[in-house]
């Protein structure tokens, strides 16, 4: 379609801009949204029943910090989007374009909306119909907010701030991985494992130390002797 042709030139635009003359550093935002991803086959459909809730629960963390990662993706596909149409309905209207902000009356402005409705209703048909390009609006919106983070500082500072909260949130999915992956261990492994565990447990309770041992005192005096010549 025509407008899908159009936004395909403004991503590729934006990502022009982005590789020419960059002020701030890449961050690599096109890279989170479009690299490797997890086989989600592989981790939903195991064979050992008692990890199946287990990698559900890793795969639902994983797949939240996703969805928030690409959020601003989609954000700045739709605010072009909607620029382009209403720039389309405009024209439509009016026979009339400009890169100032024009006043209409109520009655254009009204016709304005009624063809901005249009074209909203089609893109709602069509993606009820399953076919609306899902990955390329979120490439075209990343596109865009790659071209904002190296040449404004805001955008930057806001999508630095993105990258920490996914690293801190993936990490935080790893951990509880482990931690579940521990107790699903004990509830079906060897009932060794389960032994061990009370005993530590009831040496802990005990008083036990599991902190590094301290340097020994005749180590310290030693040392000591060895520092008397000098």
């Amino acid at each position: 379609m025509a407008e899908s042709r159009v936004l395909e030139e403004l991503a590729r635009i934006d990502m022009q801009r982005a590789m020419s003359h960059p002020m701030l550093p890449d961050l690599k935002y096109f890279s989170l949204i479009y690299g490797r991803q997890i086989n989600k086959d592989r981790l939903l459909k195991l064979r050992s029943k008692c990890l199946q809730e287990v990698m559900a629960t890793f795969y639902n963390n994983l797949a939240r910090t996703d969805s928030f990662s690409a959020f601003p993706a989609v954000v700045a596909f739709e605010a072009v989007r909607d620029q382009f149409w209403r720039d389309c309905a405009v024209w439509k209207v009016t026979e009339k374009l400009s890169t100032r902000k024009r006043k209409f009356n109520q009655k254009t402005e009204k016709a304005i909306q009624t063809e901005i409705q249009r074209l909203y209703k089609n893109e709602r048909n069509r993606w009820f119909a399953g076919k609306s390009d899902i990955q390329s609006r979120v490439k075209m919106g990343a596109n865009r907010i790659e071209s904002m983070a190296r040449h404004e500082l805001g955008a930057y500072q806001s999508i630095q701030a993105l990258l920490f909260s996914v690293v801190i949130e993936s990490w935080m999915a790893f951990e509880i991985l482990v931690g579940d992956l521990f107790f699903e261990a004990l509830d079906y492994g060897p009932s060794q494992w389960r032994i061990n565990v009370a005993q530590k447990y009831t040496e802990f309770r005990r008083g036990s130390n599991w902190e590094p041992q301290k340097v020994a005192p005749t180590i310290v005096m030693i040392r000591k002797k060895n520092m008397d010549h000098l």
